[in-house]
């Protein structure tokens, strides 16, 4: 689950403040950057079926669930340095004010400095880590990255499917890590990961009835 600030520091699930995201949600616009206010978010639905919601109404729908053994990945995205603190701590003031029993919630970073924060603020979640595309090899970010989580101790680590290159998955054995593949979109696909003991949870873009039916026959 994406999380961001509305302009008046509302926090709300969108993925990011553009101009695509914004089109899922009924809004045309030219402004690749334009950002709503939380009057002007609420009443709005992605691709004019699912409510746009604040994190605290997700959490506090989630809760109805606490007895459910389930995980929810948080994607915090770019937070500004002034910014983290706060959106940490709200994030964990948020989950600490519902009773979500069994539910298991982890933070998605991608930077050095969001884990300081998180570990100066003793925050108890388990973290996920981003690592970028850099084609059929293995580039200094991403080693750089798999030195991080190993330095910091962080065992998950998310990338897009077109990263899940066969150089990755060796890093992975070599770090002793799972990976977190992003948008895998084609049924088939989730079917051939579910059986890879390299990968730990596997996410998907796609939400229509049609993709879930398939996935769920």
């Amino acid at each position: 689950m994406d999380v961001r600030y509305t302009l008046d520091n509302v926090l709300v699930c969108i993925n990011r403040w553009s101009s695509d995201t914004l089109r899922t949600l009924g809004i045309i616009t030219e402004n690749a950057t334009m950002e709503l206010t939380y009057d002007e978010f609420k009443g709005l639905k992605y691709y004019d079926r699912y409510p746009a919601i604040t994190f605290d109404e997700l959490i506090q729908h989630l809760s109805r669930y606490s007895g459910e053994k389930f995980h929810v990945i948080i994607d915090v995205g770019h937070p500004g340095s002034d910014d983290r603190s706060i959106l940490y701590q709200e994030i964990d003031k948020t989950i600490k004010k519902y009773d979500t029993g069994k539910i298991k919630f982890l933070l998605k970073v991608e930077t050095d400095a969001d884990i300081r924060r998180i570990k100066e603020l003793k925050l108890k979640y388990e973290m996920i880590f981003f690592l970028p595309y850099s084609g059929s090899n293995i580039s200094p970010a991403q080693k750089d990255a798999f030195y991080l989580c190993k330095r910091h101790g962080i065992r998950l680590i998310s990338m897009d499917e077109k990263t899940y290159t066969e150089p990755v998955k060796k890093a992975l054995n070599k770090y002793d890590m799972k990976a977190v593949l992003m948008t895998v979109d084609k049924v088939g696909s989730i079917i051939r990961y579910v059986t890879d003991d390299r990968i730990r949870y596997i996410g998907s873009a796609r939400y229509d009835p049609d993709y879930m039916n398939a996935l769920t026959r």
